[in-house]
């Protein structure tokens, strides 16, 4: 598991946070703690989960309320691109489906 921010645009400001690799109870809280601070100096939310492998818990679910929670406090823009079908599934499951489609891009 592990993340790569690059721009999205000519703008330098506008940039993407790409996660890769599988996201289960050991990698969440890792990859909270190392991508937290980048978070909170972005402007902008944006997500690229393209490149997960793999989703075995909800702990992942648990990532995306927690950049919820952040972003509707900060006022911040939000957007998850390429959920992982299996974390839609919970997601779903879990009763947040709408919500997280409010946020989603395909």
């Amino acid at each position: 598991m592990s993340f790569a921010v690059k721009n999205t645009g000519s703008d330098s400001k506008r940039k993407c946070i790409g996660i890769t690799g599988h996201l289960d109870f050991q990698t969440i809280p890792v990859l909270w703690r190392r991508i937290q601070p980048v978070v909170e100096k972005l402007h902008e939310l944006h997500f690229d989960f393209s490149r997960v492998e793999g989703v075995s818990s909800s702990a992942a679910l648990a990532l995306l309320i927690e950049w919820i929670r952040y972003a509707e406090k900060t006022g911040k823009s939000l957007r998850f691109d390429a959920l992982p079908a299996q974390l839609v599934s919970i997601g779903k499951a879990a009763g947040i489906g709408e919500l997280l489609e409010k946020y989603c891009q395909p």
